[in-house]
């Protein structure tokens, strides 16, 4: 196939699959309870999904070793329990004092703030009053909607309940789960769809883990560089970075921010060190942690993932962002099988590799 032909094939799958969701998207209030069930459904299902992936190769090793996996399971149960219960006695205690002060110190901040701005020129004033004014009409909405929240909180509390009793089966009918897949399969194309479902696996596996390791490392990272330097809620920062670190490039960005508007309020030296810091990590953790950790399985542009967390952001919010580049990898996994089931269908020569 020439490249010419191989880019216009490409080119009619593309569309293809942008037609489906656009006739899917015409026709939405037909799957409108659909959608309201997978809602109800998803986020105890998405956060079992993702402690299955974290757990399983462990569980896979102890079964390698002659453990059965129902006794590895229950160990691993056990661990967690444990690690929480510590967590909460030990850790907990410091965190919520750090988070208890940094509210206390909250109108003291604002009027450093206030104070700061007669210092500065007139263009960095007005971002700075843009920035406050953004942030008042959010809290503003945030009351009005204080109501509206409290159900959804409870909901969302009690979804998260039955979270250990998903990831328990998932983790003990692994293998089932998987038969029942194959046997819906058929037969003749058993091998290759096979071939794709583990591939999708293991791409949504490695990203999973890669992420989450990535992410611990780096809030590890920036609360020693902050303790160092004797930044203010140094654990909350880091934990606050820990989590925006999910978001692919833009998580660091976002991350910095609560850590210079609490440097700000110190003084100029301490803006420095934050910013120094914050580079020293973000070095260590592009050159060294992520290439070590997350390799180059996912072989995605970095342009392309900035396009489309901001795509995915718009659309779906937070939600939208932390799932934006896996459903990605998934998506881009099944195009390249498409394209290379499709190829000798068409001239009858060899699929390359995708």
């Amino acid at each position: 196939m020439t490249k010419q032909n191989k880019w216009l094939m490409r080119g009619i799958i593309l569309l293809l699959i942008l037609t489906i969701i656009w006739m899917l998207y015409q026709t939405n209030f037909i799957f409108q309870p659909v959608v309201i069930i997978i809602r109800a459904i998803a986020l105890p299902f998405i956060v079992a999904g993702v402690g299955f992936y974290l757990l399983r190769p462990i569980i896979r090793w102890a079964e390698r070793k002659g453990v059965k996996r129902l006794y590895s399971i229950t160990f691993m149960y056990i661990v967690i329990i444990g690690v929480l219960i510590t967590g909460f006695f030990f850790v907990r205690p410091y965190l919520f004092e750090q988070a208890t002060m940094m509210m206390k110190e909250a109108p003291e901040q604002l009027a450093k703030w206030e104070r700061m701005k007669l210092n500065l020129s007139p263009f960095l004033q007005d971002i700075i009053n843009e920035a406050f004014t953004m942030a008042n009409a959010s809290v503003e909405k945030m009351k009005h909607r204080a109501g509206a929240m409290v159900p959804w909180f409870l909901s969302t509390m009690a979804s998260l309940v039955t979270v250990p009793f998903i990831l328990f089966y998932m983790l003990r009918d692994e293998r089932n789960f998987w038969k029942f897949i194959k046997y819906l399969i058929p037969q003749d194309k058993r091998a290759h769809i096979d071939g794709v479902l583990s591939e999708i696996d293991e791409t949504i596996g490695d990203y999973i883990r890669g992420q989450i390791t990535v992410s611990f490392i780096v809030g590890i990272c920036l609360f020693i560089g902050y303790s160092i330097i004797g930044l203010d809620y140094a654990a909350v920062l880091a934990i606050v970075a820990m989590f925006t670190n999910f978001i692919p490039y833009l998580g660091p960005f976002i991350a910095v921010i609560p850590a210079l508007i609490v440097a700000l309020t110190m003084s100029s030296g301490m803006i420095l060190k934050v910013i120094l810091v914050t580079l020293v990590v973000q070095m260590i953790e592009g050159n060294i942690i992520t290439p070590h950790i997350m390799g180059r399985n996912l072989e995605i542009h970095p342009l392309t993932i900035i396009v489309l967390l901001l795509f995915a952001g718009s659309l779906a919010g937070v939600a939208g962002v932390i799932l934006a580049v896996p459903v990605y990898a998934v998506i881009k996994v099944i195009y390249c099988h498409i394209f290379e089931y499709l190829q000798p269908r068409i001239n009858g020569d060899k699929a390359p590799s995708c």
